[in-house]
Order: C-alpha cells, then sequence, then structure tokens
C-alpha cells in the first residue's frame, strides 16, 4: 500500500515541477521579442503536452484513503468496512468487481460505467447516486438504498436486490433480467424499456412507476403494488399477476397478458 501511494505522489510531484518549468520557460521565452514568438500558442502547445503527461485519477488512492484495503482472499478485490464513507469519492469508470461494500455509503457518488459485477453492497447507501451503465450483475444489493439514482442503461442482471429501495429511481432501458426485486420499493421509479424479463417483483411496490415497453415477459409479479402504474406497450407475456393490486385499466395498455 506504501508503495503505491509513493508512486502517485512522487508522479504528481514530478508533474507538478514540471507544470512549473514549463511555465517559467513560456514566460522567459515571451520576453525575447527578437524570437518572435507567440507566447498563447506556445502556452497551448506545452499544456497540451504536459495533459498527455498528467495521471488520470487514481480512484484506488482515493479508496485507500477512505479506509479500504484489497483483499487477496479468495481472489483480489476490495474490501471496505461498514460505515465507510465514499461519498466523496469519484468512481466513475472504477473496477470494483466482487468488492465487499456492505453497508457503506456512496451517497451521490459518480459511478457511471463502474464495474461493481459481483460485490456485496448489502444495505449500502447509494441514493441519488450516478450509476449510469454501471454493471452491478450479480451484486448482492439486498436492502440498498438505490432511492432516486441514475441507473439509465445500467446492468443489472441476476442482481439481489430484495427489500431494496429504488424509490425514484431513473432506470430507463435498465436490464434487470432474473434479478430478484421481491419486497423491493420501486414506487415512482422510471423504468420505461427497462428489461424485466424472468424477474422476481413478489411483494414489490411499483406504485406509480413508469413502465411504458418495460419488457416483463415471466416476470414473478404476484401480490405486487401496482397502482397508478403504466404499462402502456409492457410486455406481459406469461407474468405471474396473482393477488396483484393492478387495475384492468393499466393492464388494457399492456400487451401479451389475457
Amino acid at each position: 500500500m506504501t508503495n503505491m501511494r509513493k508512486t502517485s505522489g512522487s508522479s504528481r510531484a514530478f508533474t507538478g515541477a514540471l507544470l512549473f518549468f514549463v511555465f517559467a520557460a513560456g514566460c522567459s521565452s515571451g520576453s525575447d521579442d527578437a524570437e518572435g514568438v507567440d507566447d498563447s500558442e506556445q502556452e497551448a502547445a506545452d499544456l497540451e503536452r504536459i495533459a498527455d503527461l498528467l495521471p488520470p485519477y487514481d480512484y484506488e488512492l482515493g479508496l485507500l484513503d477512505a479506509g479500504c484495503t484489497l483483499d487477496p482472499d479468495p481472489e483480489l478485490h476490495w474490501d471496505c468496512a461498514a460505515g465507510t464513507d465514499l461519498s466523496g469519492v469519484p468512481l466513475s469508470r472504477a473496477d470494483m468487481f466482487g468488492a465487499n461494500l456492505s453497508n457503506v455509503d456512496m451517497s451521490g457518488v459518480d459511478l457511471a460505467g463502474a464495474n461493481l459485477g459481483g460485490a456485496n453492497l448489502a444495505g449500502a447507501d447509494l441514493s441519488h447516486a450516478d450509476l449510469l451503465g454501471a454493471n452491478l450483475g450479480g451484486a448482492s444489493a439486498a436492502g440498498a438504498d438505490l432511492s432516486g439514482a441514475n441507473l439509465l442503461g445500467a446492468g443489472l442482471i441476476d442482481t439481489d436486490l430484495a427489500f431494496a429501495d429504488l424509490s425514484g429511481a431513473v432506470l430507463p432501458g435498465a436490464n434487470l433480467s432474473d434479478a430478484d426485486l421481491s419486497d423491493a420499493d420501486l414506487s415512482g421509479a422510471d423504468l420505461r424499456f427497462a428489461n424485466m424479463s424472468d424477474a422476481n417483483l413478489s411483494f414489490a411496490n411499483l406504485a406509480g412507476a413508469d413502465l411504458t415497453g418495460a419488457s416483463l415477459i415471466l416476470a414473478d409479479l404476484s401480490f405486487a403494488n401496482m397502482t397508478d402504474v403504466d404499462l402502456t406497450g409492457a410486455n406481459l407475456w406469461s407474468a405471474v399477476l396473482s393477488d396483484a393490486a393492478v387495475s384492468d385499466d393499466a393492464l388494457s395498455g399492456a400487451v401479451g397478458y389475457p
């Protein structure tokens, strides 16, 4: 861990020194009228070269600073203790496959494009997090707070979201096939054109959710609360709706249901 910090720190120190050197050189060259150098063009060229040398944000260091560790058993993965605050750590495109993030605070975090496949997110706070296009396939997020989260186009195949709070979440085009959403709160969620085929939505709260064009083929919606749900163009072929609270008017807009 120490070596990782030193290496990154050294590269940043080197880059800072390089920036100062180029700035100083640019000032001295600008004072030489005989050379006829265009200061603005030279500065732009220098900054462009430096941009190529600047290291990208090292999300690993952010995780380490927050107290997370790398656990090699059984496979190398991030391990963050319950209660760890990651709310200020930018994690877009981070590779956190198989990470232990149970009961961690990631509220409002930028996780766009991140790989959280197979991660333990049980009880984690991901409220209002940006998970645009993120992969959560096979993750365990039972009881997690994803209220108001942006999950547009996210991959949630075979994800455990039982008892999770997804109220007001943005999920258009998300892939929730084979996901466990039993007893989950999806009230007011935007699920337009989401793939929820074979998903377990038994006892889920879908009140006021927008399921326009969603695929609910073979989904289990038994005992689900579907009051004021929009099912326009939704595919309910072979879906189970036993004891679900849903109006005939809502069902009339769906396809594939008797």
